[in-house]
């Protein structure tokens, strides 16, 4: 009787540390497939619509274990050098099955209204290194729940770096009016974003206040390249502004820049 005791407290033993043991194993396998789904996300190029003042970063999960993983969710905010936030997002719950990849996208909302506009100048001419924020939480249900803190420097790319404006030059172009040339020119260094706007100047007679001129010209720059061109312009001679082809000093430009970027 002892002995059939003993042979089954042994076995209930035996069993208890196969148990035990089968759910540190059943636990770091669900610890593996985490962590390989957090070695395997990827980011990739954003896409910038500022017609809709959205940034959209696509995003890339695989999930090669053994177990779905029922919920991913991520909160991306961007901030920049003077800790202005400028971009800020979040995904959906996702779902991501067993031995499958999931292709989805972080859309993070641009308000350009809420910026200054110093902020606005800096990010435009000036380049700087973007602070980026994400919160991520990975879940296995009910088992295993994962969240981690991510911040890293995003190099941002000035898309109108070094302009320049240069001093205008004035020619006779025929006896009613003046041709003015307005010299533009910048490097855009952004890696993502073409420049593609309208540029405008009006002139002003600077006694009278009264517009005599209008020009504007069309810029393209794709990503880190330069654009050079010259704005051209005809300003109309009257009575009133036959001065300005002896004085420069009457000429008053207001530049005007106005556009999208696609």
């Amino acid at each position: 009787m002892l002995t059939a005791l003993k042979l089954v407290n042994k076995i209930l033993n035996i069993a208890i540390v196969v148990s035990v043991l089968l759910v540190f194993i059943i636990f770091g396998v669900f610890v593996w497939n985490i962590v390989q789904v957090y070695s395997s996300i990827s980011i990739g190029k954003p896409s910038i619509k500022f017609s809709d003042s959205k940034v959209e970063l696509p995003i890339n999960i695989s999930n090669p274990g053994p177990f779905s993983i029922d919920e991913i969710s991520a909160k991306v905010i961007v901030f920049d050098e003077y800790s202005v936030k400028i971009l800020e997002g979040a995904t959906e719950l996702l779902k991501v099955e067993p031995a499958s990849t999931l292709q989805t996208k972080i859309v993070m909302n641009l308000n350009v209204s809420k910026l200054s506009v110093e902020t606005i100048e800096r990010l435009l001419t000036e380049n700087e290194n973007l602070s980026v924020k994400a919160n991520v939480s990975i879940s296995v249900l009910p088992v295993v729940k994962v969240t981690g803190k991510f911040k890293y420097e995003l190099p941002w790319g000035a898309p109108l770096h070094e302009l320049k404006i240069e001093k205008p030059k004035a020619s006779s172009y025929n006896s009613t009016h003046l041709q003015v040339l307005l010299p533009i020119s910048f490097k855009n260094e952004n890696r993502f974003m073409p420049v593609d706007t309208k540029v405008e100047v009006r002139v002003f007679n600077a006694t009278s206040n009264v517009q005599v001129g209008l020009g504007y010209i069309n810029i393209k720059a794709s990503p880190t390249s330069s654009f050079s061109g010259n704005l051209t312009t005809l300003v109309k001679l009257d009575r009133s502004t036959v001065s300005l082809l002896f004085n420069d000093k009457l000429l008053r430009f207001r530049v005007e820049f106005t556009g999208t970027y696609d």
